[in-house]
């Protein structure tokens, strides 16, 4: 099931994936981005563009870096330092370039040098071929001048409609959605937003927003026991 996951996710346009606990998103979200990394050359050559791997969460995110880069992937991570695992620093792009500023921190440095600390944080995402953050941080001026036709989503059922669009929008031609809408739903803290119906954006297998979506169902349990297949409930 994975492999046809895979398989969707290169050839079609929109690809919707489900993946109960266990059943591998993360590593499928990994080898579908390696994939279209092999397939982008043309677009990884220009300088404003990329591959956008995305999430609700900074913990969904900082998984995808992690996997990316154990992948041997040019990954960078955007959105503020102290939200990634210290581990995955070295992936960031502020801590990029307050390395090559010579500071600890961007913050230390005077106005003078902003515009420099700047220029590396534009250079460390053009070298990346994989971008990630945030869904909402997508949406930061930093990549205000950058398009992103190809757009992964991890976790998707959990990020809010107007989350995930955020993404979409910037230059999306290819979009794959990871998530499980049996799972957590979104975080919304406002009642009102609540009745209104922002919700995830991933939904039930009678909702799908796009009619021509492909959708791939996750089987196989990777953290399965041998142990449930013979105890009560346990399907082999």
């Amino acid at each position: 099931s994975q492999l046809a996951a895979i398989s969707a996710a290169v050839s079609s346009s929109v690809a919707l994936i489900q993946g109960p606990p266990g059943t591998g998103k993360t590593a499928t979200a990994i080898k579908i981005l390696q994939q279209w990394v092999k397939q982008s050359w043309e677009i990884l050559r220009g300088r404003k563009t990329a591959l956008l791997a995305t999430s609700d969460s900074n913990i969904a995110v900082d998984n995808l870096v992690e996997g990316l880069a154990r992948a041997g992937v040019r990954v960078v991570r955007l959105g503020r330092p102290e939200a990634a695992r210290p581990e995955l620093l070295e992936y960031c792009a502020d801590e990029i370039a307050a390395k090559a500023c010579g500071v600890a921190r961007l913050s230390e440095l005077k106005d003078a040098a902003k515009q420099r600390a700047r220029d590396e944080v534009h250079r460390a995402i053009e070298r990346a071929e994989v971008v990630c953050c945030t869904a909402v941080g997508a949406g930061s001026a930093m990549l205000g001048d950058y398009t992103f036709p190809r757009i992964l989503m991890d976790e998707a059922s959990q990020a809010t409609e107007p989350a995930s669009i955020v993404p979409i929008c910037k230059g999306s031609r290819q979009v794959c959605l990871l998530g499980d809408h049996c799972q957590l739903p979104p975080t919304v803290s406002s009642d009102l937003a609540t009745k209104g119906g922002p919700g995830g954006f991933l939904p039930g297998e009678d909702g799908y927003p796009f009619a021509n979506a492909g959708h791939q169902r996750l089987q196989r349990n990777m953290r399965r026991l041998p142990a449930m297949d013979i105890a009560p409930g346990g399907t082999p």
